[in-house]
């Protein structure tokens, strides 16, 4: 899988799609929660220089 596949595989919907067609609450929950930690150390170490 390639780079770009992976992220366009986060932004797909199918991603977040469990077998039933229901929404994968957990790991859209989980990747939103690193996505935001990411950001959030992003920050603070340019905030720091």
């Amino acid at each position: 899988m390639t780079l770009k596949e992976r992220v366009k595989a986060l932004f797909s919907k199918e991603t977040y799609l469990l077998a039933d067609g229901s929404l994968d609450t957990k790991k859209l929950f989980k990747r939103t929660l690193v996505l935001m930690l990411f950001i959030f150390s992003l920050y603070f170490i340019g905030f720091q220089f």
